[in-house]
C-alpha cells in the first residue's frame, strides 16, 4: 500500500487553474464566462464550497478588474481564496494529511460527482478514455484524457516548487503527477453522455448549462404549488431578469414591500388581498433563491417568511368571531410544515406538506367563499392524515 495514501485523508484545498485570463479583451477568458448569472469560475468556487473546500488558490499570472471584484465580493462572504502566480508559491500550501485538489478552467462537474469526487482519501488523476467525444480535454497518453480534475499529495506539489517563474502550474503538477506514478482513475463514458462532466468553453455552453441547472433547481424547490406552478415560470423568467438590472432592483425591493404589506392587510382585515400578496411574495422569493446560490442574507428570507406566518394567522384573526379558537388551526398548520420540512417522508407526501404556497392558495380560497375557520380546520386534518398514514402503515409492513 502507498505509504502517502495512508495518512492522507482531508481535502481543504482546491486549486483552480485560470492561466486563460491572459487572453486579449477581445476574446473573453474561459474563467470569466457568465454562467448561471456569475462569472463560470465563481459558480466553481461556490460548487467547491458546497462539497466541503474551504480554501481556495487560483493560479493566474495577470489580474483582470473582474477577477479582483469577483474575489473581493467572495472574501466578503467568507471565503479564503489566494492567487498564486508561479510553481513555488504552493510551497507548503498543504499538509502532509491532506490532498490538494486541481480543477482546471471551464471544468464543471455535476454537484454529487464532485462531492464523490470531495469524499475520497486517495490521490489520482481523473481521465476519460482516448474516444475521439474526449478531444475536447487535454491528451495524456495514446489511450487517455485528462479530465481536468486531480487529486494530489504533498509529494507532488512539493517537487515543483524548486521550477522558476514562467512555469504552468497546471502543467507542472501534471506532468510530476504521471512521473509519481499517481494512479488513473478512468470516467465512466456514460457520465460524460449524461452532462455530468463538461468542460466549457464558449458563452453558447454556458448558458445552455445555465438554463439547464436553473430548470432542475427549480424542480427541486420544496412544495408542490412552488415545484409544479411557479418552477416552469420562473425557469422562463429569471433569465430575463438578469439581463435587466431595473429588473432585478425591481425584485429586490418588492418582496420586502409585498410581505409587509400582506401583513398589513390582514391587520386591517382584508384576508384575500393579504393570501393574494403572500402568494406573489412567496412566488419573489423563489426567484430570488434560485437566482442567487449564495446562502449569504438567509435572515432576512426568515424574517419574510415569520411576516408571513403572521399574516396568515392574522387572517384567522380577523374571519372569526372567536379569534383565540380560530387562531390554533392556523398555529398547527405552520407547526405541521416547519415539521414535515425535517421528516423522511414519501415525495409526494412532503410535497404537499411543506408548500407554504399550497396553505396560501387554500387560504385564498377559504377567505373567498367565507369559511375560513373550518376550512383550515379540516386543511390541518389532511396534513396529519398524509403525515401519520403513511408511517403507520410503513411500521405496520416492518
Amino acid at each position: 500500500m502507498d505509504p502517502i495514501n495512508e495518512t492522507t485523508t482531508v481535502i481543504r484545498t482546491a486549486l483552480l487553474c485560470a492561466m486563460n485570463a491572459q487572453e486579449a479583451a477581445t476574446n473573453d477568458p474561459t474563467i470569466l464566462i457568465d454562467m448561471d448569472g456569475e462569472p463560470l469560475i465563481a459558480y466553481q468556487i461556490e460548487q467547491l464550497r458546497d462539497a466541503g473546500i474551504s480554501r481556495f488558490l487560483i493560479e493566474i499570472e495577470s489580474l483582470p478588474g473582474a477577477i479582483v471584484a469577483m474575489t473581493e465580493r467572495l472574501q466578503q462572504h467568507g471565503l479564503d481564496i489566494r492567487y498564486v502566480r508561479a510553481p513555488q508559491d504552493l510551497e507548503g500550501v498543504i499538509d502532509n494529511d491532506e490532498l490538494l485538489l486541481v480543477l482546471c478552467d471551464g471544468i464543471v462537474a455535476d454537484d454529487n460527482l464532485l462531492k464523490e469526487i470531495v469524499s475520497n482519501t486517495s490521490r489520482y488523476i481523473v481521465t476519460l478514455d482516448g474516444r475521439e467525444e474526449n478531444s475536447r480535454y487535454e491528451r495524456i497518453d495514446l489511450n487517455s484524457y485528462w479530465a481536468g480534475i486531480a487529486l494530489l499529495d504533498t509529494k507532488s506539489v512539493s517537487a515543483i516548487a524548486a521550477l522558476p517563474e514562467g512555469w504552468s502550474i497546471r502543467s507542472s503538477l501534471l506532468r510530476q503527477a504521471l512521473q509519481d506514478a499517481v494512479p488513473h482513475r478512468p470516467l465512466n463514458q456514460a457520465l460524460v453522455l449524461a452532462n455530468q462532466l463538461r468542460r466549457i468553453t464558449t458563452q453558447q455552453e454556458a448558458a445552455a448549462l445555465g438554463k439547464e441547472r436553473l430548470r432542475n433547481r427549480a424542480r427541486a424547490t420544496a412544495g408542490i404549488v412552488e415545484s409544479k406552478i411557479f418552477a416552469p415560470l420562473i425557469s422562463v423568467l429569471v433569465p430575463y431578469i438578469r439581463k435587466s438590472s431595473i429588473a432585478e432592483k425591481t425584485l429586490q425591493f418588492a418582496i420586502p414591500f409585498l410581505t409587509v404589506s400582506s401583513l398589513a392587510t390582514a391587520i386591517a382585515g382584508f384576508a384575500p388581498m393579504s393570501a393574494v400578496l403572500a402568494l406573489v411574495s412567496i412566488f419573489g422569493l423563489q426567484i430570488k433563491s434560485l437566482m442567487q446560490r449564495s446562502r449569504s442574507r438567509q435572515f432576512i428570507v426568515i424574517f419574510m417568511w415569520a411576516i408571513l406566518s403572521a399574516a396568515f394567522v392574522l387572517s384567522a384573526w380577523k374571519n372569526s368571531a372567536e379569534p383565540i379558537t380560530a387562531t390554533f388551526a392556523p398555529i398547527v398548520a405552520l407547526g405541521l410544515l416547519l415539521l414535515a420540512c425535517k421528516l423522511p417522508i414519501q415525495n409526494l407526501s412532503k410535497l404537499v406538506l411543506t408548500s407554504p404556497a399550497l396553505l396560501g392558495t387554500v387560504t385564498l380560497l377559504l377567505c373567498t367563499i367565507g369559511q375560513f375557520g373550518t376550512g383550515i380546520q379540516l386543511f390541518v386534518l389532511v396534513q396529519l392524515l398524509i403525515l401519520t398514514v403513511p408511517l403507520y402503515f410503513r411500521d405496520k409492513q416492518q
